[in-house]
């Protein structure tokens, strides 16, 4: 627990540092140059701490096996049982090459995960380091140590946002396709090309709460006709897996959830002001709620609606620039305390298999 901590800790501080925006001098050096250093620091504690681990997680044992049969097997017989998975297959094959030790793997997805998250954060939101400690307290960190694929995919969704924001569809949709080739669930952000843009307002709500009761009580349905037009035998299966009673949804993250977004619609007109594009991650954000609600049919939406959440870690820190100094100094140190509670709530209960943590050398 103790590494977890100072991991946050670190990552924290020199993200912080690392964002100054200072233009001075220090004895003929500029200060660029300090920035650069304290952010290389941040992500090569988030990076060791998620790459070097040895046995932490649920899935590790899983991945370790997959790792060893894509980089051992033929790659034809990879492609045949992964077809869909083209760019996971020729990852690990490529790793392989290299070495058969699987911690190649853990470091080199931990490496592409957190530099495309924290490239993104760096680029997108406002206090850097809040956004950072988001990214690690909201659990993302940590559950990127068990789904490796679909946050491998998620990763390049959140850096490819960019052309979304620049309209530039086509390129977003070329590395929603790329993302798709490390988990297929990528795919689910194509729609979001024709639909996020939209400016927000009080229609944007009322389609929100119809989209979530028809997918609530259409939920079957949705299933069955989405999964068959795929039109992947492997994936047929999912019709039975997903329609079983299998509910996850949390209760304290979905509370958060609402709590935050009412917030976010309410102090909207302030935060628009100081943050372009604002709109389309609000839009983006509060559909990570349609996917919280249908949790509770099954376990496995929730993952999908994580492409959704992560938009999140960018505007919940703006929440902290719209006040007087005082206020907002009291909004960014309750945000810190709250998902600090809850991120070890959470470790503490297991969740994840995060604990104990161990190095992997």
């Amino acid at each position: 627990m103790e590494v977890l901590f100072a991991n946050t800790v670190i990552v924290f501080i020199c993200s912080y540092l690392g964002s100054y925006k200072g233009n001075y001098l220090s004895k003929g050096i500029e200060i660029e140059g300090y920035r650069k250093f304290f952010l290389l620091i941040a992500i090569l504690s988030l990076c060791s701490i998620s790459g070097l681990r040895d046995f932490v997680g649920t899935d590790y044992e899983l991945y370790s096996t997959i790792y060893y049969r894509l980089a051992t097997t033929d790659i034809s017989v990879s492609l045949k049982d992964y077809n869909n998975d083209l760019g996971f297959v020729l990852l690990c094959k490529l790793l392989g090459f290299i070495s058969l030790d699987d911690r190649i793997f853990f470091i080199v997805t931990s490496l592409i995960i957190n530099l495309l998250f924290y490239n993104s954060l760096k680029r997108y939101a406002t206090p850097f380091e809040l956004a950072v400690f988001l990214f690690i307290t909201s659990y993302h960190y940590y559950t990127s140590f068990n789904i490796i694929r679909q946050y491998l995919a998620m990763a390049v969704v959140f850096w490819a946002t960019k052309y979304l924001i620049s309209r530039k569809f086509i390129t977003f949709i070329v590395f929603i396709v790329l993302a798709s080739t490390f988990h297929l669930s990528a795919i689910i952000m194509i729609p979001v090309a024709f639909i996020a843009r939209r400016s927000f307002n009080i229609s944007t709500i009322l389609i929100l709460i119809i989209t979530t009761l028809g997918a609530y009580f259409g939920y079957e349905s949705i299933i069955r006709f989405g999964v068959s037009s795929l039109n992947v035998e492997r994936y047929k299966y999912y019709i039975d897996v997903l329609t079983r009673n299998e509910r996850s949804s949390n209760i304290i993250y979905f509370f958060v959830w609402l709590v935050l977004t009412i917030l976010l619609v309410l102090f909207r007109k302030k935060i628009i002001v100081k943050m372009k594009n604002y709109d389309l991650f609000l839009n983006l954000y509060m559909m990570s709620g349609i996917f919280q609600v249908l949790a509770w049919k099954h376990n496995y939406l929730f993952r999908l609606g994580l492409y959704f959440d992560m938009y999140g870690l960018v505007i919940i820190p703006m929440l902290t620039r719209i006040f007087d100094k005082s206020m907002n100094a009291f909004v960014y140190v309750s945000i810190i305390i709250i998902y600090f509670i809850y991120s070890t709530f959470l470790l503490l209960r297991g969740i994840g298999g995060i604990l104990p943590y161990q190095w992997g050398f």
